[in-house]
């Protein structure tokens, strides 16, 4: 709830319809919430949402009068205290208790340092033709920006 919370805020202060100076706004999501992690089934619903609210919002008629951009970063693994009690089998932060898959899991994708998500962070923030965009992040196949392809129904 906090992030469509804190999305709702920004986006009301910074609407130039509001007084404020448009902007872009960046949610942090995960690889977790594109691709399917066998290990983090609620974390990636999770995140899969804050993906789909994101790129909801940014095409909403209203948001775009409103001069600001909305795009969702997605990194893989990250060297954060977070990932380190994953991959050490902390039961709070994985489902099942298989270590060795969950290693294997971790070495087959790799874990990017907090340095490259923040140069991929100021990449969406600089980019201003970037709106309602997944920007993907992982150590072994770099940075990718991704719109997922939407079907009219």
């Amino acid at each position: 709830k906090g992030t469509l919370r804190g999305t709702r805020l920004a986006l009301r202060y910074m609407s130039e319809a509001e007084g404020g100076s448009g902007g872009v706004i960046i949610n942090m999501a995960s690889m977790a919430g594109v691709n399917p992690n066998p290990f983090s089934p609620v974390y990636g619903a999770s995140k899969a949402g804050i993906i789909h609210a994101t790129r909801s919002l940014a095409i909403s008629p209203e948001v775009q009068k409103s001069r600001i951009r909305l795009n969702v970063l997605c990194p893989a693994f990250v060297d954060t205290p977070m990932f380190r009690n994953m991959a050490s089998g902390d039961a709070s932060q994985i489902s099942g208790s298989n270590l060795a898959a969950v290693k294997a899991f971790v070495d087959h994708i790799g874990v990017m340092s907090v340095e490259e998500v923040a140069a991929a962070f100021l990449d969406l923030v600089k980019d201003e033709t970037k709106n309602g965009i997944i920007l993907r992040c992982a150590k072994k196949t770099g940075i990718q920006y991704s719109t997922l392809a939407v079907q009219d129904v």
